[in-house]
């Protein structure tokens, strides 16, 4: 079982369903396909996390040299243009500029990036050469510094204002692609020709109560290959394998219709072989659980030998990036490749850049917008009263939370055009004047902090010690977290968090580390 149909959770399915080759430094080797079934807590596959990105192919410039980011973004952008032409996903490779604003836009210096040879100077043109650096350590290719003049010549909307004093660094490798359907290209190949199975028949799984942990389980038949199911959360479940046949057993909760006779949501109980979290924005409350009591909407998954692994409740943080767009009453765009200024110092984001959509429609985002204490508890399935819930038993679809289905970003606050106008300026200042940016688009993005792998946890309670103000805004996200039972000890259990950029990019290469984790013993 798969929890999550995003680009990653989808990829992992593929990766199970056609065979995993081996992954270098793993020491696994090709295994022969597997059923999968496919859990979406949405409408339809790719509905969350990834449906509200850039639709930017990154080739590898800002991540920590041997990281897991690093990696998978350099060997998964090469994979991603291969499968878009494969499978004829439109995709373009139009290059890209980090452009370096005015000396005055950067007083203080940058952390320095993990294992790079030495701390970036404060200049600009330091920051550029850094950067450079930095991502040929990362593997990335494609690469030229340019004089300010010379990205002027490639980009004359750039201008001559203060902020494109610095330079650029040109990223042949970056792109765009039409990751919409690119995840309808992954859910094609997870269901093959079709699945005549139901999840909701009576015969592939039986009603149980989350309460009830004596009621006998059904068994699962052969899937026959692999079958998404939207509008299905998994919430909990035991990892012992303390049952007769040894398997998984999960409690799915499906919305309302989903049960064999239609009415309202059900939840049901499902043996499985093995289990990939990758549940995005509702990973935290799956690891955990909600914190109530025995109408918890989400039990959360128990039974993890060693939960210590896992990353904490308050190591989970949530951005709101936000993107604004040029209405086509302004024109053709005014930019022929993808623009960037230095990241941000805080390590927080990658600054509001410019990006060109397939139709050629000019974008600018995502800003960072970190959600407040009240909606990352409520993310993280803690501190919300009884009113705030519903009474624990209505609620929506999901039935007593329906977020359980889908949190929503919100829309775009119109306030936020002052802030991008002012981004936007310092490497565009040509800008037209007040109006020309219209809201487009919002997506939560999850930010994984670093965390300690130490301190108590009980089963189903908190695990680890929580990170440092997790709920104030922090100044940098960690590395993608990916574990299997050499982790947390549970056998066949692969957990995935903190998929934030360059996730879409890297989502075939980190589907491989991810079934290489499942497969640990």
């Amino acid at each position: 079982m798969v929890a999550g149909a995003g680009a990653v959770g989808l990829a992992v399915a593929r990766a199970l369903r056609l065979g995993l080759g081996p992954v270098p430094g793993r020491g696994t080797s090709r295994r022969g396909p597997r059923d999968v079934l496919v859990l979406e807590a949405r409408a339809r596959p790719g509905a969350g996390v990834s449906s509200r990105s850039s639709e930017v192919v990154h080739a590898g410039l800002y991540y920590a040299p041997g990281s897991l980011k690093a990696r998978t973004c350099v060997e998964g952008a090469r994979r991603l243009w291969q499968f878009c032409a494969e499978r004829g996903v439109r995709a373009r490779k139009l290059g890209k500029l980090v452009v370096a604003p005015g000396r005055a836009a950067w007083d203080a210096p940058p952390r320095a990036p993990a294992r790079a040879s030495a701390p970036p100077p404060s200049a600009p043109s330091g920051r550029l050469e850094a950067l450079a650096a930095n991502a040929r350590l990362c593997g990335a290719s494609g690469l030229e510094l340019l004089t300010a003049a010379r990205a002027r010549e490639l980009e004359p909307a750039l201008g001559r204002a203060r902020g494109s004093a610095g330079g650029a660094l040109l990223s042949r490798d970056s792109g765009i692609f039409d990751s919409h359907a690119f995840v309808e290209a992954l859910a094609a190949d997870v269901e093959g020709q079709g699945s005549s199975l139901s999840f909701s028949s009576s015969s592939s799984c039986s009603p149980a109560s989350p309460s009830s942990s004596s009621s006998p389980a059904a068994a699962s038949p052969p899937l026959g290959g692999g079958m998404i199911v939207s509008r299905a959360a998994l919430v909990g479940g035991d990892l012992s394998r303390a049952g007769a046949d040894g398997r998984l057993e999960l409690l799915v909760r499906t919305a309302a219709g989903g049960g064999a006779g239609g009415g309202g949501p059900e939840t049901v109980r499902v043996r499985a072989d093995a289990l990939v979290v990758a549940a995005g924005l509702g990973t935290a409350r799956l690891l955990h659980g909600d914190l109530v009591e025995a109408d918890a909407v989400v039990p959360g998954l128990r039974g993890w030998p060693s939960p210590e692994g896992l990353p904490p409740r308050a190591a989970f943080a949530y951005a709101k990036g936000n993107y604004f767009a040029l209405p086509p009453s302004r024109g053709p765009s005014p930019f022929s490749r993808l623009l960037y200024p230095l990241p941000d110092p805080s390590g927080a984001g990658l600054g509001i850049h410019a990006t060109l959509d397939l139709s050629g429609r000019t974008r600018f985002g995502p800003d960072v917008e970190w959600l407040g204490e009240r909606e990352t508890r409520e993310l993280n399935g803690e501190g919300r009263s009884d009113g705030e819930r519903g009474g624990g038993g209505g609620g929506g679809a999901g039935g007593g939370g329906s977020e359980i289905f889908g949190p929503e970003p919100g829309d775009v606050d119109p306030s936020r055009a002052a802030l991008f106008d002012a981004a936007i300026r310092s490497y565009w200042p040509g800008l037209p004047g007040a109006g020309a940016l219209r809201p487009e688009y919002a997506g939560v993005r999850p930010k994984l902090l670093p965390f300690s792998r130490r301190g108590s946890g009980g089963e189903g309670g908190a695990v680890g010690e929580a990170a440092a103000a997790a709920l104030s805004p922090p100044s940098s996200s960690s590395d993608f977290f990916v574990a299997g039972a050499r982790t947390h000890g549970a056998r066949g259990v692969a957990v995935v968090a903190g998929i934030e950029s360059p996730g879409l990019t890297a989502s075939l290469a980190l589907a491989d580390e991810i079934v290489a984790a499942l497969l640990e013993e």
